[in-house]
Parts: C-alpha cells; structure tokens; sequence
C-alpha cells in the first residue's frame, strides 16, 4: 500500500519552484546506492519489475505516439470489463481505500497550462477520429420511467439547490401584476441579466435580497423567467452584489 507523506501532500510549489526542480533533474544520473533504495522500496510495496522490460510507448513522442495510438495498438478506448473483472477492481479498490488509501491527485490542482494542454490533446484525439466524448449520451431521449427516476432522486432536499423550502413561502400582499408592470417598464421592459426585451421571453421580477416580502422598488428588477431567473438560484452573493450596481447605475441615470 502506498501512502503519500502529510508533508508534501496537498502542497502546492511555485512556478520558480517547479522550474527549479526541474532544471536540477534534468540529465539527472543515479548513483548504485539510490537504483538499489528504488528498488527495494518497489519490491517492499509490491510493485513488480522484470529486468529488461521494454515499455510499449518506449520511444514514441509527439507524432509518433499518435499514430500507435491511432492504429490501435494498446488502445483501451471502447474496452469493455467482464463483469468478474469489474468486482474484482471494485473489491480491490474498496480494500484500499478502507485501508486508508490516499490518491495522490486527489486535491492537487492543475495549473492553467496543463488544462491547456489536456484541452488540446483531446480536441487533437477527437479530430483523428480516435475518441467521441459524450456520443454515448448526446441526442438520447430519456423514458418516461428514467425522468420519473431523475424527478425523484433529485427533489426536495436531496436537490443541492434546496433552501428549505422557501418557495413554497406566499409573497406579501402588494407584489402582484400593477407592481410587477411597474418594475417591468421603469427597466424599459428588458431583462438586467441579458439584456434582451420582453420580445424574447416572459419577464418575470426578482427579489434581490431574495426576501418576498421585501417589495420595495430598489429591491426588485425584472428577468427573463427561463434562463435567467433560475440562474440567480446558484451563488446568491454574488447577484446581490451583481443587481444592486444595476440598481445604483439606475438610480445615478
């Protein structure tokens, strides 16, 4: 079992860092004392290595890696499990992480360049013909049976945008269509997230402070309904902030 040391984990070294580390590896030749400390520590977690093996990608850089990759020689895209193979990896994966297994990519971030370049090789894959992400699922119509399955799973408090049920809470008595008109034309009948007129879809008024009974005029601002409106549902703090400069640049014109 490998375990990654607490110092080291999680920590993150600086661009000079990593650069500095990798200037000092670079050309790098081991001594005997440090091959044979390798190789003792690989034998005591039981990781095997045959004198002589040659890897399948030994040479292959660049171009010449996509092109194996391409002809299908060692390519597990499209490999499908046995189910015996399947339990087994589950049963073995359950053991190690019950034995306290801790992965060591597991809250490393990435930085931006590597992103970057993760981003382009699958593009470069997906325009050699060699992986298809998401064609599983793209353009499938789900069951009437699997929606209703989604609709259960996913409702109430088990939805992670649950807030206790605060919609089901009544608005005050003066928030009704006079109001609603009111705010929809002191904005010019447009909607202050995308900036399109009633022309595009049904304008509904959103509370700002997210508080129904707060009806005054500087805490109300019309949204598109679709699209729109359900985005204020995730990060409220930051459409507070958001609609109370439009409120202030309103105010100020």
């Amino acid at each position: 079992m490998i375990m990654v040391k607490k110092g080291l984990y999680g920590r993150v070294f600086t661009l000079e860092h990593r650069r500095n580390l990798s200037r000092a590896m670079k050309g790098r030749v081991l001594s005997p004392s440090c091959r044979r400390k390798i190789i003792l520590t690989m034998k005591r977690r039981g990781v095997g290595f045959k004198k002589g093996y040659v890897p399948w990608n030994k040479g292959l850089t660049g171009r010449k890696f996509l092109r194996h990759f391409a002809g299908g020689v060692h390519n597990s895209v499209g490999t499908k499990h046995s189910a015996e193979t399947i339990s087994r990896m589950k049963k073995t994966w359950k053991r190690k992480f019950s034995e306290g297994y801790v992965h060591p990519c597991i809250g490393r971030p990435r930085s931006c360049d590597v992103v970057k370049k993760q981003i382009m090789t699958v593009k470069r894959l997906q325009r050699l013909g060699i992986i298809d992400i998401g064609s599983g699922m793209r353009g499938r119509k789900k069951t009437k049976k699997e929606r209703r399955a989604i609709s259960i799973a996913l409702s109430g408090d088990k939805c992670h945008l649950w807030n206790g049920g605060t919609s089901f809470e009544p608005y005050a008595p003066g928030f009704n269509d006079n109001k609603k008109n009111e705010i929809k034309d002191l904005y010019g009948g447009m909607c202050v997230v995308c900036f399109k007129d009633r022309r595009s879809g049904v304008l509904a008024v959103h509370h700002i402070d997210y508080d129904k009974k707060n009806n005054d005029e500087l805490n109300l601002v019309p949204v598109h309904l679709l699209g729109c409106h359900s985005r204020t549902n995730v990060n409220r703090d930051f459409w507070k902030i958001y609609f109370r400069d439009i409120v202030r640049q309103w105010k100020a014109e």
